[in-house]
């Protein structure tokens, strides 16, 4: 996510929590620090470093960029 505001993007988290899915929301520049819905976790960039995102698109079976 990288926007501070971009609710719908937030809606999308909120509904695959629900649905049972693992969510991880990488939070780039002006977004850092925004809440995530209950269930997701979230990781900041920085601290999080480029190498460590590529590690983590691996890690995923779906990537969504808001």
């Amino acid at each position: 996510v990288r926007g501070p505001g971009d609710q719908f993007a937030l809606d999308v988290v909120a509904w695959q929590v629900a649905a049972g899915d693992e969510v991880l929301v990488v939070l780039l520049e002006a977004a850092a620090g925004t809440p995530v819905p209950a269930g997701a976790q979230s990781l900041p960039m920085p601290p999080l470093q480029y190498d460590g995102l590529v590690e983590l698109l691996t890690w995923c079976e779906r990537v969504v960029s808001w």
